[in-house]
């Protein structure tokens, strides 16, 4: 995102656009660990008498997850908007009043 983006974008426009960006990383992230865990399981049972499930071979952290996300504090709209007044003067080497 360039700065003349980020400054035009709106505080809820550019929480959004984090969330969507760390939730692309975070399913490209559990998709390369599901392969890997998929290719060990493949590796390994012409070598083990009964086939072992991925899931038992190699638990991972979202296994055990509730499907339920935490709750995040929300911000309220004034509270947003100074932090994002916040950000700009640190972009911009404005000192603080």
């Amino acid at each position: 995102m360039s700065l003349d983006d980020f400054c035009r974008c709106y505080c809820e426009e550019f929480e959004a656009i984090c969330h969507a960006w760390s939730d692309m990383r975070e399913g490209e992230n559990r998709d390369n660990w599901e392969r890997m865990r998929m290719l060990a399981s493949i590796t390994i049972s012409p070598h083990v008498k009964k086939p072992i499930p991925p899931k038992k071979l190699i638990p991972l952290p979202w296994d055990k997850e509730n499907p339920e996300k935490p709750e995040r504090d929300d911000l309220t709209i004034e509270q947003r908007r100074a932090r994002a007044e916040e950000m700009l003067r640190r972009i911009e080497g404005i000192p603080q009043p």
